[in-house]
Formats: structure tokens, sequence, C-alpha cells
């Protein structure tokens, strides 16, 4: 797939600019939207949707796959306010992060999740479905394309999740990614900067792909 590549810091319809670019460590934003709220995890079995932002890409993404998920599923929630205990209250989990902190080994989303991911590895999930969506800039950051996906992977799957939503590499145009892994993306990667296009109908097709692996509400 060729595109064309838009300006680096440019203006999305999503955010301020696109995940993928460099920040200082320093540089951390908490964007919290009024729709974000927490479900009553001890009342209601449901598909959990959960979401680290800097910009509101991610949870622009997150919306779009709540909109089209089959199934009961809860309101979309920012990281930033979870109680991660709650997970274990839902029937199964999708997760999204960007990649901000471009080729780090660790602490790649620069947000919420990367202080929450140790005691996340120490969660019992006991094989509840997990599925993992990323959001990158593959033509200015290409070479870290979604690379945060693998950390919340690796994170939940330490945790005894049943990690599934694999997807392949084919029709996305980038360099390389940590979240590539035996030929397939360990999630779902997205690029809302330069194919915005192309993301409901990836993720229409891959939620449909998600219940088929067993992601289901009771």
């Amino acid at each position: 797939m060729i595109h064309v590549c838009r300006a680096r810091g440019a203006f999305t319809s999503f955010g301020l600019s696109s995940p993928g670019r460099k920040l200082p460590t320093s540089t951390k934003f908490s964007y919290l939207s009024s729709k974000s709220h927490q479900l009553d995890s001890s009342k209601c079995k449901a598909i959990g949707i959960y979401f680290g932002t800097t910009s509101g890409s991610t949870e622009a993404a997150a919306d779009v796959i709540k909109d089209v998920m089959p199934g009961t599923v809860g309101e979309i929630v920012d990281i930033s306010s979870a109680d991660i205990t709650d997970f274990s209250g839902f029937d199964g989990l999708i997760v999204g992060a960007p990649t901000w902190n471009t080729g780090a080994d660790d602490m790649r989303s620069m947000t919420d999740w990367d202080d929450k991911l140790d005691d996340i590895r120490e969660l019992n999930l006991d094989g509840k479905p997990v599925a993992v969506f990323g959001l990158g800039d593959s033509c200015g950051y290409g070479e870290y394309f979604c690379d945060a996906i693998e950390e919340l992977h690796d994170a939940f799957a330490a945790a005894g999740a049943n990690m599934i939503g694999y997807t392949s590499p084919e029709g996305y145009d980038f360099t390389d990614s940590k979240a590539l892994r035996e030929g397939k993306f360990l999630g779902l990667p997205l690029d809302a900067t330069n194919e915005d296009d192309l993301t409901e109908g990836r993720v229409k097709k891959w939620t449909e792909q998600l219940v088929t692996e067993g992601m289901k509400s009771a």
C-alpha cells in the first residue's frame, strides 16, 4: 500500500498530533472524556474496553470499537481513572494504547498504562480473552509502528489471559514493529494520521474475528 505522508505534528481529526512522535519523558497528558466511566463490574457481565491516550486518537478508536463490537459492551474507560482489579468482572477485555515513546524498550505509550503494567502482570485473569489495539504513525515513525501493542500484550499474557485478535501485516505500509511476532501483529494496529479512512473497516473485521475467537459477553 502506498500513501502520502502527512507532515509530522500535523493536526488530525482525532487529536493534536500523531502517535509515534517522540515526546520528552516529562511530558504526559491525561485526556479524560466525560463519556468515559467505569462499569460496576460486580453487577454486569460485559466486554470491557480500556484505553490510554495522550491526544485523543486512541479514545476515538475505542469508541469505534465499542460501536461495532457485538454483544454487551461497557462504556469505554480511560486507564488513568481505572481500577485494574475490575478487569476480573468482565467476560473479556479490549485494551488499547498509542506509541509515543518511540524506540524505547519499555514505557512506550507515555500514558497511564506504563505505570500499571507491572501490577497487571500480577493479576490472575485465568484464561479471560483479551485483545489489544494500538495507534501509530506508519509513515512518520514507521520503524516503531504500534510498538506499545507488544507491551500491553505481554503484560496481560503474563497475568494468564487468553490473548486473541492477532492480525496480518498485509495492507500496512511500515518499516518495523516490536508488535510483530511470528509474522503476525499481536493485536490490531491503527493509523489515524495516514490511514484514518481504513479504521472503521479494520475495526469491523477485527471485532468479527474476536467473536470467533471467544470474545463474547454472557
